[in-house]
């Protein structure tokens, strides 16, 4: 389907330490955001834009229905990281300048029939709002916001992803034993999580679904290998456990127990999860 990048318009009151809000249009299908940050006379780099922009979330109001978050407080950082580097730097060398994508499809995903499900469908959406949090501003002055959209016929939210942060603090001992992270909603799977922290060295991660072990206690070079074959690009301080190498995600929609044991050689006193997870799975998009 053939998708346009139609400007919204600029992102209003960009200064230090502001939360800048805006609402985006709902007439058309998403398919991803592009965020063009801009210093006076050139596009912002991406380390401008890490340092002067702490995080970034969306929010979708369903009519007659709930706010769903499908980013929520996301750092800037972790954006180009996972959601761009991590699948695509494998293809290729880009140097990311002035834009930040932020994409709502995962084209490697086989486990959906329609190669277009996971795109917002906005025929049952009220409001669709970007919210930019500002760090210390010291270059950019203005942020583009543009859409990438198709003009197909207007479809129902239907199955998409949400990309959550979860903040842990890191208990005693080298062995931290996980059940809180996101299990047992009906009609959800995992595409997998990224564990990030910028100190301490994660030597291994164990993941049993119902007491069966899926992903073995691999250490980071093992587990390095696989994300290479699946055409995955490791970052540094990341450990990307990935459920989705193969076109597939986890149904965790119907676990019991969901466990995980990361294990620490040097443990830090804090660090977080990002989750990526579909929901509404079996949902019509038409």
């Amino acid at each position: 389907m053939k998708t346009y990048l139609a400007k919204e318009a600029d992102l209003s009151g960009i200064a230090s330490d502001k939360l800048c809000t805006m609402e985006i249009g709902t007439k058309f299908n998403h398919h991803g955001l592009m965020l063009n940050f801009r210093a006076a006379a050139a596009a912002s780099t991406e380390a401008e834009i890490i340092a002067e922009i702490d995080s970034i979330s969306l929010t979708l109001k369903v009519k007659n229905g709930p706010n769903i978050r499908l980013f929520k407080d996301i750092p800037t950082h972790v954006l180009f990281d996972v959601l761009n580097k991590y699948r695509e730097t494998s293809r290729s060398g880009y140097t990311y300048a002035g834009c930040l994508y932020i994409p709502f499809t995962r084209e490697e995903l086989g486990m959906l029939v329609d190669p277009n499900a996971l795109v917002i469908g906005m025929a049952n959406i009220e409001h669709y709002i970007l919210h930019v949090q500002c760090g210390t501003i010291a270059t950019i002055v203005s942020c583009g916001v543009l859409p990438e959209i198709d003009k197909g016929p207007a479809r129902p939210l239907g199955e998409h992803i949400r990309f959550e942060r979860w903040e842990r603090a890191h208990a005693t001992g080298d062995t931290e034993n996980v059940t809180e992270l996101p299990f047992g909603e009906p009609n959800t799977a995992l595409l997998g999580y990224h564990i990030h922290h910028t100190v301490g060295t994660l030597d291994s991660v164990e993941v049993r679904f119902d007491g069966e072990l899926v992903h073995d206690p691999l250490d980071p070079a093992q587990n390095n290998l696989l994300l290479h074959r699946a055409r995955r690009t490791p970052v540094a301080n990341y450990m990307h456990v990935d459920f989705n190498r193969k076109g597939s995600a986890l149904p965790i929609g119907v676990a019991k127990s969901f466990r995980q044991k990361f294990n620490w050689s040097v443990a830090p006193t804090s660090y977080d999860v990002y989750t990526e997870m579909v929901h509404n799975l079996g949902a019509k998009n038409y």
